[in-house]
C-alpha cells in the first residue's frame, strides 16, 4: 500500500503537496520536508527542529542541529505526526521504531548519543533506498 502511494504521488508532487498542505489538521512543514516525505525520502531532521515552517521559497528555513536525545524526540514526533497524517496505517511501525531509538539512548551514556544520532541517520538512509 505505501510503495502504491509513493508511485501515485510521483505521478503529479505538485497536487498531492497541495491536496495534503490544505487538508484541515495538516502539520506545518516547509515544502521541502513535505516533499521528502511524499517521496518516500529520508526527512532532514535538522530541518524541522526549526519553526516548522518556511517565510517563502526564496528564504531558508530556520533550522538547528539535533545534538541530543531530547532534539531528536522532539523532531522525530513531528516527523512521525506529519507521516501519520498522510499513512496512518505506518503509525506502529513508526512507533516501534521510535520506542526502539529511544531505548539506544536510554541505555547509552549521553556521551555517545551523538553516535546514535549518526546510527539513526545511517538507517534512514538505508530505508530510503
Amino acid at each position: 500500500m505505501t510503495l502504491q502511494c509513493y508511485e501515485e504521488w510521483s505521478d503529479d508532487p505538485k497536487y498531492y503537496h497541495t491536496k495534503i498542505t490544505t487538508t484541515p489538521g495538516c502539520l506545518r512543514l516547509s515544502t521541502t520536508q513535505w516533499s521528502l516525505l511524499l517521496e518516500g525520502k529520508a526527512v532532514d531532521l535538522d530541518k524541522s527542529l526549526g519553526k516548522g515552517f518556511e517565510l517563502s521559497l526564496s528564504q531558508p528555513t530556520i533550522s538547528h542541529k539535533v545534538k541530543s536525545a531530547g532534539d531528536w524526540v522532539i523532531t522525530t514526533n513531528l516527523w512521525t505526526r506529519a507521516l501519520t497524517f498522510i499513512m496512518p496505517w505506518r503509525e506502529e511501525e513508526v512507533r516501534e521504531y521510535r520506542d526502539y531509538m529511544s531505548d539506544i539512548f536510554r541505555n547509552h551514556h549521553y556521551s555517545v548519543h551523538e553516535q546514535v544520532l549518526d546510527f539513526n541517520c545511517i538507517v534512514q538512509l538505508l530505508i530510503e533506498q
